[in-house]
């Protein structure tokens, strides 16, 4: 599922933020929407216990409530909310997987009572330090990895090669090192001129590679479109 806005890897720094529009209020570490009005809440401990538990549910509810606006019966239209909780430790254990997916169900037969629309997940960071994976599995275990770094320098060697998790790191680089309040609108302002500088850089580089597949279909060789372009020779080959 594409999400609308995304702020790879700041709950590093525990920086509370809302990307969802028409809402009350907001709550936990981050709230992301994706493009199907579903919602996404994620909420970090370093230990998570019954305190933990209950912060984390009264979060959950609120968001799926805050759907319905004051004085208007609409509940059967209220989209999915989903809380993942990244943690270490096994909760009251019961919680023996990397991802523990919860769901209202019945006591006895364990049937689901709704339709999914809360769901609430654990997923233990502990269990992923010496986990190895397959390769459908290796993108979502390197971010558990990534998010679980210890310092910069270790999220550094993970995210090595892959763009999005590369410009998540520059951007706490970049934010953490700076002067900011550290306040929403700092970093709504901030993180808004980031994405543009990357919008208009991808949008050279996808300029310069146009140009450099026309001149191929010219048969120009490769030293020359690189002086032209800018490209490198391994990009103009893989045009």
């Amino acid at each position: 599922m594409r999400i609308k806005n995304f702020y790879s890897l700041v709950l590093k720094l525990k920086i509370t933020l809302c990307l969802i529009k028409k809402v009350k209020a907001f709550f936990g570490d981050i709230v992301a929407c994706l493009d199907n009005g579903e919602t996404i809440l994620i909420e970090a401990y370093t230990q998570f216990g019954r305190e933990e538990y209950a912060k984390s549910f009264n979060y959950l509810s609120r968001v799926y409530s805050n759907q319905v606006e004051s004085g208007k019966n609409k509940y059967k239209d209220c989209k999915k909310v989903t809380c993942l909780n990244l943690m270490t430790g096994n909760y009251r254990r019961v919680n023996n997987e990397i991802v523990n997916d919860y769901n209202m169900s019945h006591k006895i037969t364990h049937k689901i009572i709704d339709n999914g629309e809360i769901e609430y997940v654990l997923i233990r960071l502990d269990q992923i330090v010496n986990v190895r994976y397959t390769l459908n599995e290796s993108r979502f275990i390197r971010w558990l990895k990534l998010i679980n770094a210890s310092s910069l320098e270790g999220m550094e060697k993970i995210g090595k090669g892959d763009e999005v998790m590369e410009q998540a790191i520059e951007f706490i680089k970049r934010y953490s090192g700076s002067e900011m309040d550290h306040n929403f609108d700092d970093i709504i302002a901030y993180h808004a001129n980031y994405a543009e500088e990357r919008g208009e850089k991808r949008g050279r580089l996808i300029q310069a590679k146009q140009t450099a597949k026309k001149l191929k279909a010219k048969s120009m060789n490769t030293k020359e479109i690189s002086e032209i372009t800018g490209l490198t020779i391994k990009e103009i080959e893989e045009i």
